[in-house]
This record gives C-alpha cells, sequence and structure tokens, in this order.
C-alpha cells in the first residue's frame, strides 16, 4: 500500500505543470491578424497577434533573414522584457529615410531628434530644426549620446549595421527600435514599413489605409506597363557610374532595378544579384551597355547632355548616350531618399513616362526626367 501511495505521489508531480507560463499558449494563443493588418511586401519585419497583444520581429535580411529584435505591444505583454509601451510619445531617428513615414503619418511634432539634419528635405521638420523643437543628434555612426539623453526619446530608431554597435546607447537605458526597410528589395515592401510606425504610434488604420492606395497606384501603373511592352517591347536600360575605374551600378535585386522592371524595362545587369551595388569591370560594362536604349543616374546638380558627354568621354560612344536617352533625378531638389519611400507609384509612373513617352497621366514628372526635359 505504501509503495502505491509513493508511485501515485510521484505520478502526480510529474504531470502537475511546472508554472502557469507553461500553459500561456493555451491562454493567450496566437490569432489570425484582422484584414489589412497582414504584410504583403516587406520581409523585414513580421507581425504576430495574439489576444491581448502583438509580436512584432524586425529581420536583418542581409544576414540569413536572423530576427534581430522582438518588440512586444499591448496591455498583455506589460510583463515581458522586450515589451515597448505604445503609443509612443517622442522619437529620435538615425536616418533621413525615417523622416517620411512621420510625415506621411503626421506626427511630425512626436519627432524630437534626427541625424544627418542637412539631408533633410522636409519642410515640417526643417522648420522644426530651426525653431529647436528638433535637435540634431549627430551623423550616423557618430551619434551624440548627451544630446540624445537630454531629449530622452521614448524611442531611438536605428539601422542594424555590423559594423556599428548600440551598446552605450542601450546601458545609458534608450530603448532601441531596428529598421531594416533599406534592405528591402521591393518599392512597395520599403512603403509597407509604415504600418510599423502605424503599430507604435497609434496610427494603424491611417497606415493601412496609406499603404493601400500607394499599392493601388502601384499596381495599376505595373499593369499599365506590361499592356505597353507586349504592344511596343521592352526596353533595355542601363544605370551606374563610373568610380576608381570601375562601374558601380544596383544589383538585381535591388528596389532600384524593381522599380526599373515593373515601369516595363529590361535591366541590362539583371542576371548580377549581390549585397550593395555591383563593381564592374569597364569592359563587361561596355559590353553589356552598348546597345542599351536609355541609360539613368542619380546626380545632385544640374544636368546637360553635351556636358555629361564632355565630362564622361567614355559614355558617348553608348547608344543610349549618344541619341540622348538619359534620364536622371536630381536628389538635390528631389526627396529621393525621403518621400520617394513611400511615393513608389510616382516614381513607377515617371519611368513608364520615359520608357513609353506617349503615355502621361501627368504633365510633369517628380523624381525622373528625361535630360532634354531639364526643369
Amino acid at each position: 500500500m505504501r509503495y502505491f501511495f509513493l508511485i501515485a505521489l510521484l505520478f502526480l508531480a510529474c504531470s502537475t505543470p511546472k508554472s502557469s507560463d507553461d500553459n500561456s499558449h493555451l491562454r493567450n494563443p496566437q490569432i489570425p491578424l484582422a484584414e489589412g493588418d497582414e504584410i504583403e511586401f516587406a520581409k523585414g519585419f513580421q507581425i504576430i497577434q495574439f489576444l491581448d497583444h502583438k509580436q512584432i520581429n524586425i529581420i536583418d535580411l542581409n544576414n540569413k533573414n536572423t530576427v534581430v529584435q522582438k518588440i512586444f505591444i499591448g496591455k498583455g505583454a506589460r510583463d515581458k522584457e522586450e515589451y515597448l509601451p505604445t503609443p509612443i510619445a517622442s522619437a529620435a531617428c538615425n536616418s533621413t529615410t525615417h523622416v517620411s513615414y512621420f510625415a506621411k503619418l503626421d506626427i511630425v511634432d512626436r519627432l524630437i531628434g534626427v541625424s544627418w539634419p542637412d539631408l533633410i528635405m522636409n519642410e515640417k521638420v526643417k522648420e522644426k530644426l530651426d525653431q529647436g523643437k528638433i535637435k540634431a543628434i549627430g551623423k550616423n555612426g557618430e551619434m551624440n549620446l548627451e544630446v540624445i539623453l537630454q531629449i530622452s526619446p521614448d524611442i531611438l530608431m536605428v539601422y542594424p549595421y555590423e559594423s556599428l554597435s548600440y551598446q552605450q546607447y542601450e546601458d545609458a537605458g534608450l530603448q532601441l527600435v531596428y529598421n531594416t526597410e533599406y534592405q528591402e528589395v521591393h518599392p512597395l515592401a520599403k512603403a509597407e514599413w509604415i504600418k510599423l510606425y502605424g503599430l507604435l504610434f497609434n496610427k494603424e488604420e491611417e497606415a493601412k489605409q496609406i499603404f493601400e492606395m500607394i499599392k493601388e497606384r502601384y499596381l495599376e501603373h505595373c499593369d499599365l506597363a506590361k499592356d505597353l511592352v507586349k504592344a511596343k517591347g521592352s526596353p533595355s536600360v542601363f544605370t551606374g557610374s563610373f568610380l576608381n575605374g570601375q562601374w558601380f551600378a544596383p544589383s538585381a535585386n535591388s528596389s532600384t532595378v524593381r522599380s526599373l522592371e515593373d515601369a516595363g524595362a529590361t535591366y541590362v545587369f539583371s542576371d548580377m544579384e549581390s549585397i550593395g551595388n555591383l563593381q564592374l569591370d569597364l569592359e563587361v560594362m561596355y559590353q553589356k551597355c552598348k546597345d542599351a536604349d536609355f541609360y539613368g543616374k542619380l546626380i545632385s546638380d544640374a544636368i546637360d547632355l553635351d556636358d555629361m558627354q564632355t565630362q564622361e568621354k567614355r559614355l558617348t560612344t553608348l547608344r543610349a548616350v549618344k541619341e540622348g536617352n538619359v534620364f536622371y533625378c536630381n536628389t538635390s531638389r528631389s526627396d529621393y531618399f525621403g518621400d520617394a519611400l513611400l511615393e513608389p507609384d510616382v516614381v513607377l509612373h515617371d519611368l513608364v513616362k520615359i520608357f513609353f513617352p506617349s503615355q502621361s497621366e501627368y504633365e510633369t514628372n517628380r523624381y525622373f526626367h528625361l535630360v532634354d526635359h531639364n526643369p
């Protein structure tokens, strides 16, 4: 009888849960996301919905899709170490690209610190910088910890560059939020990051509506480009510039190239993928580009075809340059690295209009222009 009693006690001890946390998945199971909350294009962040909270995973796409940060929001996550109280009341950013998401959601008033202030083109942010309502916190990799601690933002938004360490900021008690939108390869994926900002700043519905409008217009331009390619064929295009005896150009798996291809063009380096830009020997570049229909580039000053042919004589033998089919974006006038992230549909329209000139929804282009149409 004694042995039976001991065995019964042992059985109960083994079958009794060690802690209430073991059954937490039963009390608070994962449930499907609401309509519109799904992430369609972005790969750099995930949203997991539970009954009383959400889990956000930030993913480094350039490092084997490693989850570099987990964030929990919602009242049911208050006991978790990675819990982040929302809505966020104030934020500082370590990249100018983040600023456009604040502007699009009309929450510039919650932005209190920015890096690279001299590169910011948003008028509201520039005005607040002049008024001292937004502080300059330094440049990427050289943030001023003292200034950041003085303004005391709820979150500090940063990029997870391998070459940078944010340990001193974490040790100082700052809450970091990582962004990897720059690694996305689809223009709509970069725009979809607005949903993350919507979650953090209690602007979920606005973020979803904004993205749906962007997506709808972008896909309409894609469909138009497909029809034009069927009717007229696909023009070939190359981009890039000389540097230290090599040709640097966007990789085939970049958002820049995706825009070109969605606009109906065929990228001459479409078989070359890499992390970061391609670095090509000039012989390879000439062989690939000599018969291309168009040449596109980013500039930061005025451009004239005659001047360009004089300054870059190596390009004058290429068909696109000889025929004047050169298009550009002047990044000192157009916020290509900021606003354009949330206007991929406008960028796409510009490119369709350049590749197929008879197709025009608007009178003027916003980002990309043919050299002959320099505004």
